[in-house]
């Protein structure tokens, strides 16, 4: 069963685990980050979120690869 659906937006989040895998099918590498949405920023204030964890992957192709370290840069 499906968690719950996330709004668009910018979110503080609680990193519970990280690392590297590739895809099971075309083998392409992608890092990984679980993660626990604590709160949804909206303008000055935040909104609280289910506890529910979601599991981001970023893949790394020539294509991606400077897109993702922007990514990770942007998330701190």
């Amino acid at each position: 069963m499906p968690g719950p659906y996330f709004e668009p937006g910018r979110y503080l989040c609680r990193i519970t685990a990280q690392g590297f895998d590739e895809s099971s099918e075309k083998k392409t590498p992608f890092f990984w980050l679980s993660v626990n949405p604590l709160a949804r920023q909206n303008g000055q204030q935040e909104e609280s979120c289910p506890d529910y964890e979601r599991t981001v992957r970023m893949y790394l192709t020539d294509k991606t690869v400077q897109r993702v370290v922007d990514r990770l840069r942007d998330l701190g």
